[in-house]
């Protein structure tokens, strides 16, 4: 399991100069003066020649789309300075977007990637695509995607939906390192918190619980595989985590929810242990 550097050393600000990526240049100037992070502002600057020109026709394209790159860098330089108050090290790239900001992003080594949002729902944001989702889910570093109309202010709350798989753990473990370093207090600092240091272990009882399914699944036992896995989803996480709520509140449900992972995790450990042992007794002709 990965665990990001936090607070982020070197930031990477991705922006198409337009106001709907205004606000994460906002934010990676609030990340840079409260971490003393480097940041690094990258534009993309693609365009595909069309193969059908003709060699001059081509040449003479290529040198307007030159000046325009230097057009895009001078203005990317003013943005720079109107917005973070310095000349930041800013990059034109040419590229298309996604390319631009996962190459650079591993070029600068970045921490993190701040990037806008044009804010689209249902078939406009999947038509043709959203960069920020196709970054999202291509990057290997922590993305943060910036909606239109955000006022950057001191994060005070923080909502991190979680489920129980190790990129989960991860992003969990990263949302308790930030609102550690934004003080965020109250009920989200606590849950958080408590998560991570009281009911963090539960994953390793998850973690028997796999291994015993990959024993049931390799010797033919892929039935008890699948009670145990649809046991612990339901009855060993709906009933507790409501009993565990209904006594001690959000605490309890996260409690009730790791108790369900603990007895699930030995008893499939402890069948795994006992299918095994049967097939020695049977392959030594006991």
């Amino acid at each position: 399991m990965t665990r990001h550097v936090f607070p982020p050393r070197r930031i990477l600000a991705a922006t198409d100069m337009s106001e709907n990526s205004r606000p994460a240049l906002d934010f990676a100037r609030r990340l840079r003066e409260r971490f003393g992070s480097a940041v690094t502002v990258v534009h993309a600057h693609y365009f595909e020649l069309p193969p059908y020109f003709s060699a001059g026709r081509m040449a003479t394209l290529a040198r307007e789309l030159d000046e325009l790159k230097d057009q895009a860098a001078e203005h990317l330089r003013r943005v720079c300075t109107e917005v973070m108050g310095d000349i930041a090290d800013a990059r034109v790239v040419e590229r298309s977007p996604v390319e631009a900001v996962l190459e650079t992003s591993e070029s600068i080594a970045a921490d993190l990637i701040v990037m806008g949002t044009h804010g689209r729902r249902g078939a406009a944001r999947i038509w043709p695509g959203s960069v920020a989702e196709q970054v999202l889910r291509q990057s290997r570093r922590p993305v943060l995607a910036v909606r239109p109309g955000v006022r950057i202010a001191d994060i005070r709350s923080i909502l991190c939906p979680v489920a129980a798989t190790p990129s989960g753990a991860v992003a969990l473990d990263y949302a308790a390192q930030l609102a550690a370093a934004f003080g965020a207090t109250g009920l989200t600092g606590d849950l958080l918190m408590f998560f991570c240091l009281v009911v963090g272990p539960m994953w390793i009882f998850v973690g028997l619980l796999f291994v015993a399914n990959a024993a049931f699944n390799n010797l033919g036992m892929p039935l008890l595989s699948t009670l145990f896995s649809w046991g612990r989803a339901t009855l060993g996480t709906i009933p507790l985590a409501w009993l565990g709520a209904h006594y001690a509140g959000p605490k309890g449900a996260l409690v009730g929810s790791a108790l369900g992972a603990i007895v699930f995790g030995v008893l499939a450990l402890v069948f795994a242990y006992r299918g095994i042992t049967r097939l020695e007794q049977k392959a030594n002709g006991g």
